[in-house]
């Protein structure tokens, strides 16, 4: 694995998740693994993102929330 991410260096900003819709709309990273909802909130702040899926295509998407039955506070859930 050392090896992988060693080759990839070169073309690589970071592998980090933390501040990603800051650094997409400041534009400080040319691509960006999003999920679409993350897109948009950085989209409102910087027009010219795109959101794209890869040309071969998806298997799946998902998004999705469950509250359990017996939750304390349905309305804060």
């Amino acid at each position: 694995v050392l090896d992988l991410l060693l080759r990839q260096k070169p073309a690589l900003t970071m592998y980090n998740s933390d501040g990603t819709i800051e650094r997409m709309a400041a534009g400080e990273v040319a691509m960006h693994q999003q999920w679409n909802g993350a897109f948009h909130r950085a989209h409102a702040q910087r027009a010219s993102l795109e959101y794209i899926y890869p040309k071969e295509g998806i298997r799946l998407f998902i998004d999705n929330f469950a509250i359990p039955r017996d939750a304390s506070n349905v309305k804060e859930a």
